[in-house]
């Protein structure tokens, strides 16, 4: 049974954007992460262990964000979705959505760019 939690509204800064000015300074972005996996267990049981430690994820995602520069959110949001599969194995996928408010276009209010990773796992 699938389960999912989400992580909402992770405020950070990254170097993001097309043209060098663009990332000459971090931008504020904002990060949603949802985690698709079975959570029966740690809900029966209340052990952490047997859930998704979300803590964790928070930092990696942040810290991802928060180093090195990228052209696109795209980028940004496929990294994201690959490490956070590496760092928690209980998970069966996971979808990034990045919001950043486009420099390029001051009368957008934000871009969102969503990615979705799954985990290819072997029928028993």
């Amino acid at each position: 049974m699938s389960s999912k939690i989400e992580i909402l509204g992770i405020e950070c800064e990254s170097r993001l954007g097309v043209t060098l000015e663009e990332r000459k300074k971090p931008q504020k972005i904002t990060l949603d992460l949802v985690l698709t996996l079975d959570l029966t267990a740690a809900g029966r049981r209340d052990v952490l262990k047997l859930s998704a430690n979300y803590f964790k994820i928070e930092r990696l995602a942040r810290s991802l964000a928060e180093k090195g520069e990228r052209l696109l959110i795209e980028r940004l949001a496929w990294e994201i979705a690959l490490h956070v599969l590496d760092e928690e194995p209980r998970l069966d996928s996971v979808l990034v959505r990045v919001h950043k408010r486009p420099v390029a276009m001051p009368k957008t209010r934000e871009v969102v760019v969503e990615i979705m990773k799954s985990r290819q796992r072997r029928k028993k």
